[in-house]
């Protein structure tokens, strides 16, 4: 079923509720329940005599017990819809004063979707605020949340889509500004010099740029072996590059195969993967 499909389904309901219905119960015989136009839900077996429940237009074959009127059961707010079959459906659904805060406590999924985006978010804010960075990305407001029913479900996937939008674009602008910082500045790494080698960790920067880097490190140093260790979302990307004794294809396998990864390369230029952060400095310090 679609978002659409849902939404005239709950309120086709809430509208059979606010009509007030009286719910009106009768024992008779299958043959005159089903004169009567009374539906047989399931393909169920039933008695000689059976219990019709009619309630407005609707009327059925029920065992079971109802309120007196449909206006007990005061709303009705559609939470999940699963197909169990060719054209049928198990609808999960709240009712009653409580409906919105039973809904929304069903929604953990999503709010742990959310939550885990958002902390993402203002980490990565904090890191611009570290680096001086200003941010021109404006986060969408395409949604409202101050909805109710199955629409408010529709609106807090949109708010969920629109917080990974912004931090897609968020993180994008600050691996940019990171490597142009990073370009205009390399003197702050002449602090990781050693005679003629150059190794260290650098975090968020655009696996372009981070090539970029090690060839204005290496114009620097002369001649030497620059080897960078790239950190994003938890993986490493080692790249090196020499002009001098080394083979930088060897020095980022080296590397790759202590942290759980593996590559290689060129002489001159070279770049593999890593995968556990824990090993990295075990890592640069065999290289």
């Amino acid at each position: 079923l679609t978002d659409e499909e849902i939404l005239k389904i709950e309120k086709l309901v809430n509208d059979n509720i606010n009509a007030r219905h009286e719910v009106v119960t009768n024992i008779m015989n299958v043959e005159e329940a089903k004169a009567s136009g009374a539906m047989a839900l399931f393909g169920e077996k039933y008695g000689d005599e059976v219990r019709v429940v009619t309630m407005g237009d609707s009327r059925e074959l029920c065992a079971g017990t109802h309120v007196a009127n449909t206006s007990d059961i005061k709303h009705f707010v559609i939470s999940s819809v699963e197909s169990i079959g060719s054209g049928i459906y198990r609808i999960l659904a709240f009712t009653g004063e409580n409906y919105m805060e039973n809904l929304k406590e069903s929604l953990v999924n999503i709010y742990d979707d959310l939550n885990a985006v958002m902390e993402k978010t203002n980490n990565l804010l904090n890191d611009y605020k570290i680096k001086g960075f200003t941010s021109s990305v404006v986060e969408s407001k395409d949604y409202n949340l101050e909805v109710v029913g199955y629409q408010y479900i529709i609106e807090l996937r949109k708010r969920v889509l629109c917080a990974k939008e912004y931090l897609k674009n968020l993180t994008k602008e600050y691996n940019e500004l990171n490597s142009k910082n990073a370009l205009s500045s390399i003197s702050e790494f002449d602090q990781y010099v050693v005679g003629n080698t150059l190794v260290c960790k650098v975090e968020n920067y655009d696996n372009g740029v981070l090539k970029q880097l090690a060839d204005a490190l290496l114009n620097k140093l002369g001649k030497g072996v620059v080897f960078l260790a790239n950190v994003v979302d938890g993986k490493i990307v080692f790249v090196c590059k020499q002009n001098d004794k080394f083979n930088a294809g060897s020095l980022v396998k080296l590397a790759a195969v202590i942290t759980g990864g593996n590559g290689g390369g060129k002489p001159d230029i070279a770049q593999a993967g890593g995968k556990d952060v824990t090993k990295l400095d075990e890592a640069l310090l065999a290289v």
